[in-house]
């Protein structure tokens, strides 16, 4: 078999496209790395060698378009990539499509762009300068949309949208590639005609712009939804500390008319003392009593985490739930944002009570502290009793079955990160279920 080394190099480099390609589907999945980079990364200088050099030589010998090639393999290169990533599959389906569409479309626009350059073109491959305009096109358009890859659709992922919504937006890209393989002319001279070439330049701009339109109106929806959730947490721990601040004056208030008759009570007190008339002294003393244990309890000196202790105190009391809370260190003014923390212990409370809930009275009682240690690092832990078995996915993170529990875990795994902090989840002791937080100041 004779090999034309020219037409080789044409071959390889118009399939050298799909390195662009690949790094634009890799890009918005970085962080969700089933094996380590290392081998991810030999894995796929391996498959794209022999893709490259194996379509090159055998698209020469047969005289075959490098699509007739690329686009059986579409499947192999999916089910490596699947491997390798382990997000949810829609997800990953959109940006292997995406990545895909991308590739499309620099070699659809290259087409038209050499068009001049090709009128004498007799295979089915473009010339040398012609690939590598093509490649240059679509690292340029990597560039462009290196944005969007890198940061817009992490974010989105990082979102609890539906991930039947991510199946649906497949579609797009999914369409968007069978049209720009579907839209190369077979006959150049067409192409050539009147003002087709120039007009479908421009228009085929659209395809790219509608992309990036789509996707970053989608990020600035979740991002304004996110900032809405976040002004809502916000109002949730005013409202906390307006009921906690209300519940100190009113507990004043009760007792401001006791002290203001101290000298008369202790007079009365002291006769009945006097006579042994002790449960007439007890009946007297009631009220006091009642005052004194009516009295809001401080958990903590800021104010924000106080009110949100004393909310979850407040529900855990209603359903016969003991928290026992051990907090040391921890000043008034605090080195992290008070939402974040609050959101933190909030969430961590709130899933100890509906764990509690499905044990018997006697045995609700949960055990919550924090500690800020060398008046910077904070540790927070929480840990409660709980019936049944816990089963853990590849994150660590508890499989949710009951929609009411374990769902904040995930929101604080996000916080934490935030902090550059560790979230422990253990439950190896006789059926006890704790989480230890740790986080550092930015």
């Amino acid at each position: 078999m004779t090999v034309d080394r020219e037409l080789v190099l044409r071959y390889v480099m118009e399939l050298l496209m799909i390195f662009p390609a690949s790094f634009m589907a890799i890009v918005p999945v970085r962080h969700y790395k089933r094996i380590p980079t290392k081998n991810i990364v030999v894995i796929f200088i391996i498959i794209m060698v022999v893709y490259i050099c194996g379509g090159a030589l055998i698209c020469s010998y047969y005289r075959f378009s490098s699509n007739t090639v690329l686009i059986p393999l579409m499947f192999l290169f999916y089910a490596v990539y699947s491997f390798c990533f382990k997000i949810s599959f829609f997800k990953k389906l959109y940006c292997f499509l995406n990545a895909s569409m991308l590739c499309g479309f620099s070699g659809l626009y290259t087409f038209f762009l050499v068009a001049p350059y090709e009128k004498n073109n007799h295979e089915r491959v473009f010339f040398l300068m012609s690939s590598v305009v093509g490649l240059l096109l679509s690292v340029g358009l990597t560039g462009c949309f290196f944005r969007m890859l890198a940061y817009e659709l992490p974010d989105l992922f990082e979102n609890k949208s539906s991930d039947k919504m991510w199946g649906l937006l497949s579609l797009a890209p999914l369409i968007m590639t069978v049209m720009c393989i579907w839209m190369v002319p077979n006959d150049l001279n067409i192409v050539m005609l009147g003002r087709i070439r120039t007009i479908c330049l421009v228009a085929l701009l659209i395809i790219p712009m509608a992309i990036w339109f789509l996707t970053h109106t989608q990020w600035e929806l979740a991002k304004n939804m996110n900032r809405n959730a976040e002004l809502q947490k916000s109002y949730d721990i005013v409202k906390m500390e307006e009921k906690n601040y209300i519940n100190i004056l009113k507990s004043l208030e009760e007792t401001r008319e006791l002290r203001h008759n101290f000298r008369q009570h202790i007079l009365v007190i002291n006769e009945l003392a006097n006579k042994g008339e002790n449960e007439k002294l007890i009946e007297y003393l009631a009220p006091f009593v009642q005052a004194a244990s009516n009295a809001p309890k401080r958990y903590f000196e800021n104010y924000a985490l106080n009110a949100v202790v004393a909310h979850y105190m407040e529900i855990a009391e209603t359903k016969d739930i003991r928290i026992l809370w051990s907090v040391n260190n921890v000043p008034e003014e605090i080195p992290y944002k008070e939402s974040d923390i609050c959101s933190i212990i909030g969430n961590l409370l709130e899933n100890a009570v509906n764990a509690v809930l499905k044990l018997p009275p006697d045995m609700r009682k949960i055990h919550a502290g924090a500690d800020l240690k060398n008046g910077s690092m904070l540790v927070i832990f929480v840990a409660n009793p709980y019936v049944g078995t816990v089963e853990f996915d590849k994150n660590g993170f508890p499989i949710v079955i009951d929609e009411n529990h374990g769902i904040g875990l995930k929101s604080i795994a996000s916080t934490v990160k935030k902090y550059n902090g560790n979230i422990c989840i253990d439950n190896s002791k006789n059926n006890e279920f704790e989480v230890e937080i740790m986080l550092m100041p930015m």
